[in-house]
């Protein structure tokens, strides 16, 4: 609608490809070599700023720096920290929340037609979802001239789930999303090899809002493997955290 490009590199278009700069940056982050670190981080940014993904843009932000701020809830500087801001917004908290509305409101209408489409694309998924309840309609369905016929059930898992694989594929997606999250979550409180983890994380639930995470799996495979050698490495750190404590209390007798 504005006449200017959009680049979607090797991804089948811009948005999808402005989240998969997000995860490059945070890869980039845990590296030990600075150029390396310096070359991942520019052009995830890169990545990121050509695609005009709103999206991104705001995912960036959240999911690199939010993992890293997560361990602050176990230090007492910052509750008391929590506590002043709370204090400063009891008194400015209506000229920020206005500036937040205004900040919202512009950001919807950076690309007034994209969001249309897509609210209307939710809302039409959502009202057909009860043709289906249980398992759907198996498959998206073409959208009308109001969509610019845009697949019924895209550009939005939730709602695509619903529409698509009803209320069962829903759960199914949900449970497991939470449990990771939850493991992720303990995780980077407790050691900094959650980061990367609960960052790739973040994308995903990001991701979920504005894309359809399933035909997308093929492109995320390096973020995946990630989570399963997370889970992993949790697993033996708990067993040996196991035997050292067994150890400690029946010791070998010689």
């Amino acid at each position: 609608s504005s006449w200017t490009p959009r680049w979607q590199f090797y991804a089948p278009w811009s948005p999808f490809a402005g989240l998969l700069g997000i995860v490059m940056v945070a890869f980039a982050l845990e590296e030990k070599q600075p150029f390396w670190k310096t070359c991942g981080i520019v052009a995830g940014l890169a990545m990121i700023v050509l695609t005009k993904s709103r999206m991104s843009l705001v995912g960036v932000v959240v999911c690199t720096v939010g993992p890293r701020m997560l361990p602050l809830v176990a230090k007492v500087y910052a509750w008391r920290m929590a506590a002043a801001f709370a204090t400063l917004m009891a008194i400015f908290g209506g000229a920020v929340f206005t500036m937040i509305q205004g900040g919202i409101y512009a950001f919807k209408n950076a690309r007034a037609d994209s969001t249309r489409v897509r609210e209307a694309l939710q809302r039409i998924a959502y009202e057909r979802w009860s043709e289906a309840y249980w398992f759907g309609h198996g498959t998206v369905q073409p959208g009308p001239h109001l969509v610019e016929y845009m697949p019924i059930g895209s550009h939005h898992t939730w709602y695509g789930l619903l529409f698509v694989k009803g209320l069962t594929g829903f759960l199914a997606m949900l449970v497991p999303l939470l449990a990771q999250t939850l493991i992720v979550l303990v995780d980077c409180v407790r050691h900094p090899r959650g980061r990367l983890p609960l960052s790739i994380v973040f994308v995903m639930i990001v991701l979920s809002f504005g894309e359809n995470i399933e035909i997308e799996a093929y492109l995320l495979w390096p973020a995946l493997m990630m989570l399963g050698i997370h889970a992993r490495e949790m697993r033996n750190s708990s067993n040996r955290e196991s035997e050292s404590c067994n150890a400690m209390f029946h010791p070998r007798q010689s």
